[in-house]
């Protein structure tokens, strides 16, 4: 299995034998609204790779063909995103959930808020590079 960048076109890479039975054995690292996020590791041609895994958590009363449209979307939009300040997303797994699970490349550092949160002080010039490369990564699509 071949990890790295982003798959090319609208069809991303299937997880699933190296993910599904992975989340069984642990607590997610993160908990949102609307979904869980599992640290695992996976094997690819280029070695071993930690990744995130993000499982939606779905309210059975809502309107599913919806939210089916909406993450078939964020799946088709995300695979299309390549820039040097977007995580890539690298593929999917069916875990037992209604949806699939999104799997990204795991960043050691979390969320650009968890980041921002723990670091004790950012230097001018660390901040200055920091909004470019979110103004950037914004821009990029626009």
């Amino acid at each position: 299995m071949i990890m790295g960048p982003a798959p090319e076109g609208d069809t991303p890479t299937d997880f699933t034998s190296q993910i599904s039975e992975t989340l069984n054995l642990g607590y997610p690292c993160k908990s949102g609204s609307f979904g869980v996020v599992y640290r695992r590791t996976i094997e690819s041609s280029e070695g071993t790779k930690e990744v995130a895994v993000k499982v939606f958590k779905i309210d059975p009363g809502r309107a599913m063909e919806k939210i089916e449209k909406g993450i078939h979307r964020e799946i088709s939009v995300w695979l299309r995103l390549k820039h040097s300040t977007i995580v890539p997303l690298l593929g999917t797994a069916n875990v037992g959930s209604p949806f699939p699970a999104l799997v990204s490349q795991w960043m050691s550092s979390g969320t650009l808020y968890a980041y921002l949160e723990g670091a004790a002080t950012l230097t001018p010039s660390a901040k200055v590079a920091l909004v470019m490369g979110v103004a950037d990564g914004l821009k990029y699509r626009s």
